[in-house]
């Protein structure tokens, strides 16, 4: 019967300390979703498709994935950095092209394998939201 007590009580503790850690998480601002700002940064969407081959693994999962924020600038918030990160998850490295969407407006990276590259692809005022697209180049 005492046993039965404390592990009782014991879940219960243990559900509000569960509960207390998620809300600690979402007061300070870890979201992924887009659009969604916090504290200076504003979250983008995933890159637009493009019509060239994808690196593919083994297990025909594609090799580069994408992030991408706009990151205000703490002296002056109205002025944004368009940073977009690429990280290559296969044994090779892929040679890639960062350009906002539908402009030649671009920045060529190479990612080594298994590592990440931030790159700024501009800045602007007021363009919390943009458009970009990846593509392998040779």
């Amino acid at each position: 019967m005492m046993n039965r007590y404390f592990s009782n009580k014991g879940v219960r503790v243990v559900s509000g300390l569960c509960l207390a850690f998620a809300a600690v998480g979402f007061d300070s601002g870890h979201s992924s979703a887009m659009g969604q700002s916090m504290r200076g940064f504003t979250v983008q969407g995933p890159a637009e498709a493009s019509d060239s081959a994808v690196p593919r693994d083994a297990f025909g999962k594609p090799c580069l994935n994408t992030e991408a924020i706009a990151r205000s600038h703490v002296t002056n918030r109205a002025v944004l950095d368009h940073i977009v990160s690429v990280r290559n998850d296969c044994p090779k490295t892929i040679k890639a092209r960062i350009c906002y969407y539908r402009s030649e407006q671009c920045n060529d990276v190479d990612v080594g394998s298994y590592k990440r590259v931030d790159t700024i692809l501009g800045t602007m005022v007021g363009g919390q939201y943009f458009r970009y697209s990846v593509t392998p180049r040779k």
